[in-house]
């Protein structure tokens, strides 16, 4: 039979004797002082039965009820006659083989899997990844967190890094290679708050295409009155324009990310393209630079020296120096003319749903987090308002 007990002499140390636990008494003396000390429950158990080796789960103090559950999973096994097994050979294999398992078998969005792929190769298989499956613990996993906060990554890095880890375990608890995993208590560090963004109005994102080097005007003007990504801009080739005058079609994104071939658009499966609003400013934008610099049918619009497209980074740097020539702080982001965007179609009036749409917004939440400047412009909506009723009431 499965016994749940703690291994901790806290009870003993109460009664100021030696419990039995196979005395009802004496087992209530010990559960009721388990229940006030902190430490972690021990589910005891035989895979096979009587005469068969003894084996042990840990699970923390707060998860009494994961432990109960564990051990009934066992008796019920015994019941019904189905052996509730886990090979002990298999839990010999690394770690860092098994996560690769788990990615192979991965269904995903390209760009979550490539973020999996970071977090694997960069983070996880270099500090755990040589670890038995069956000898990985809770301090291990913790002591991942712990060194990665001390390098000053982000708490979403940390948290997307457990995440991974989380999953391997799991997949290892359904593949029979270990019995349960150790991924229990850990705490992830909080959430950063969110920070305010500096908003560009209309004006700092001429200033900013102005103060950009000629080849890359076009790319910032996009990303200014589009409110595409920096991947979305940099994938463009001739073939985003249409017979549809008013129409940008973005068929695909590319970044380093995507090892310098263009990647899906994010919300998007493989080959679904995004069609947004073109006003004939930016068509004839378009058209002179794909005449300018001589693009061929076909190609992209920012070819870059040595590769079918200018890197991302490189565009990121002379982003950088822009900045000062439009009144805008350093910290000011090439993603922030998309949150500039977005902000600014929301305070000129336009629909919630619609600028969700235009920005490619798979969740109309996401797009309501930036109705703060439609606040700002609260006394003219007042006012307006006002002068309704006055109307209505003073025909």
């Amino acid at each position: 039979m499965a016994s749940l007990i703690k291994k901790c002499e806290c009870a003993d140390t109460k009664a100021g004797r030696r419990l039995d636990l196979r005395k009802a008494d004496d087992r209530k003396t010990a559960e009721r002082v388990w229940g006030k000390c902190g430490h972690s429950w021990t589910v005891r158990y035989r895979l096979g039965g009587r005469g068969t080796k003894q084996t042990e789960a840990s699970y923390p103090h707060t998860m009494k009820k994961d432990a109960e559950e564990f051990a009934r999973r066992v008796e019920s096994s015994k019941v019904s006659h189905l052996k509730l097994t886990v090979d002990r050979k298999a839990g010999a294999v690394p770690f860092g083989d098994f996560a690769e398992t788990w990615y192979a078998d991965l269904n995903g969005k390209p760009l979550t899997k490539d973020k999996y792929r970071t977090y694997l190769s960069k983070h996880i298989k270099p500090a755990i990844g040589g670890i038995r499956l069956d000898g990985i613990e809770a301090s291990h996993i913790e002591g991942l967190r712990d060194k990665l906060i001390a390098a000053g990554y982000a708490p979403s890095t940390v948290r997307g890094v457990l995440s991974v880890v989380k999953q391997v375990l799991a997949r290892a608890v359904k593949d029979k290679k270990i019995t349960a995993t150790p991924y229990v208590g850990i705490k992830p560090p909080k959430k950063a708050p969110r920070k305010e963004r500096v908003v560009a109005t209309w004006e700092q994102v001429m200033l900013l295409v102005e103060a950009m080097p000629e080849h890359l005007r076009l790319a910032s003007l996009i990303m200014g009155y589009t409110g595409a990504r920096i991947g979305e801009v940099l994938g463009l080739t001739t073939a985003c324009l249409t017979d549809d005058a008013n129409v940008l079609i973005f068929t695909g994104s590319y970044t380093r990310k995507h090892g310098g071939q263009r990647g899906s658009l994010k919300h998007r499966q493989d080959g679904e393209d995004r069609p947004v609003p073109l006003p004939g400013f930016l068509r004839t934008a378009i058209e002179n630079h794909i005449t300018d610099h001589q693009i061929p049918e076909g190609g992209y619009l920012f070819p870059g020296k040595k590769a079918k497209v200018i890197n991302d980074d490189t565009y990121r740097k002379r982003f950088k120096a822009a900045l000062q020539k439009a009144g805008l702080p350093a910290d000011f982001r090439t993603h922030d003319l998309r949150h500039s965007f977005t902000s600014n179609r929301l305070a000129d009036g336009v629909a919630l749903t619609d600028v969700a749409l235009m920005v490619g917004h798979s969740d109309f939440r996401t797009t309501a987090n930036y109705t703060h400047r439609v606040k700002d412009r609260w006394a003219e909506h007042a006012k307006s308002m006002e002068a309704t009723y006055a109307a209505a009431t003073n025909p």
